[in-house]
């Protein structure tokens, strides 16, 4: 599951760009896919750098 982690953090980043995950649900997928992306030891400013400088703002103001 570790080596599908850039992918999954992909389709996340692209949720929130698309501003379609809200309340609980927002909150439930950022957690698990912090945990997700700590526990691969897969470096997240790596991940990151597949959006643009806006996205990444926006992603960050979520993980943060």
């Amino acid at each position: 599951m570790t080596g599908q982690v850039p992918k999954i953090f992909g389709l996340v980043g692209q949720a929130l760009e698309a501003d379609v995950l809200a309340g609980q649900t927002l909150a439930r997928v950022v957690n698990i896919t912090k945990n997700l992306v700590a526990a691969s030891g897969a470096n997240g400013e790596v991940l990151m750098q597949q959006f643009s400088p806006e996205s990444q703002q926006l992603i960050r103001g979520h993980f943060g």
